[in-house]
């Protein structure tokens, strides 16, 4: 079996990092704790515990630790 080309442009990290969710999905607003899977420059991959519609708007709130910023944690926030 040949093997699959790797058509990602950005390097991924395994890294398990404390991500706060919010979404907005019709009138309702919802709000998860999880942890990230990987981590590249181009995005996040984790789970939530429930499925979304494909477009709802999303927040994500992570927290850098000291030894990725060397200043101490860092939150990030992304819409």
């Amino acid at each position: 079996m040949a093997a699959l080309n790797e058509r990602r442009l950005s390097r991924r990290f395994l890294m398990r990092l404390p991500l706060t969710v919010r979404w907005t999905d019709e009138m309702v607003v919802g709000e998860a704790e999880t942890e990230s899977r990987e981590v590249s420059s181009r995005g996040i991959y984790f789970h939530l515990p429930k499925g979304l519609k494909s477009g709802s708007p999303l927040e994500i709130v992570m927290t850098l630790p000291h030894e990725l910023t060397q200043a101490g944690p860092v939150k990030v926030r992304c819409l």
